[in-house]
């Protein structure tokens, strides 16, 4: 395996997206098959604590407009001259005010039912690979690339993994490069935007060094 602490590749965040992928398989599944239902059912009631509120501000609406209608119906002082009087004015615009609190609300309904819409994709357990968590050694790769101007393989990715589940006491890993390289390959091929934003910093050489790494 190339020695990519001399190619430019900071050893440590090499170990760490590797430990990152050893121990992060079970509970990021786990987090996603719970966390799925939970988003929607709270977004389902958002939305329908939104409708609600929009359709409050609109009766509200409609309350200042007949007011103001009848108003001006009766021909009260000032509006014989054609004119309304303060009064109606400020019905009018408080009308005015509660339609633009219902725009607003339902506005924000709109904005959670878009999000509840993407709740299918992003707890995806296919589209995310159902065999594992890929996007630490996706980002291993992308780091490595950035770094060295070259791609690691899947073998290296397999030594990498090997060497973190053996430095972390875990029963001997051995990795299948080959289905390694199609699970990777799958991965990227349905999360090509996922990948493109997470993967930003790197072509700065900005990227913050990810969380959880082993201790010392």
């Amino acid at each position: 395996m190339r020695d990519l602490s001399n190619a430019g590749c900071d050893r440590q965040r090499l170990v760490a997206y590797a430990y990152l992928y050893v121990t992060n398989n079970d509970e990021s599944r786990r987090w996603r098959r719970e966390c799925g239902p939970t988003l929607k059912s709270k977004l389902n009631e958002g939305i329908k604590g939104a409708r609600q509120a929009a359709e409050a501000y609109k009766s509200l609406a409609e309350i200042y407009e007949r007011a103001f209608e009848q108003s001006r119906q009766m021909g009260t002082k000032g509006w014989s001259k054609g004119f309304p009087t303060a009064p109606d004015l400020q019905l009018a615009a408080s009308a005015q005010a509660e339609r633009a609190r219902a725009e607003s609300v339902e506005q924000a309904a709109r904005d959670l039912e878009k999000k509840r819409a993407s709740c299918a994709y992003v707890f995806n357990e296919k589209r995310l690979g159902v065999a594992g968590e890929w996007m630490p050694l996706v980002m291993l790769q992308e780091y490595a690339r950035a770094s060295t101007g070259k791609t690691l393989t899947a073998r290296e990715l397999a030594h990498l993994i090997e060497a973190a589940a053996f430095a972390l006491g875990l029963e001997y890993l051995k990795v299948d490069a080959d289905l390694l390289h199609r699970n990777i390959k799958n991965f990227r091929k349905r999360n090509p935007h996922v990948i493109s934003q997470a993967a930003k910093p790197f072509s700065a050489q900005q990227s913050p060094p990810p969380g959880n790494q082993p201790a010392n």
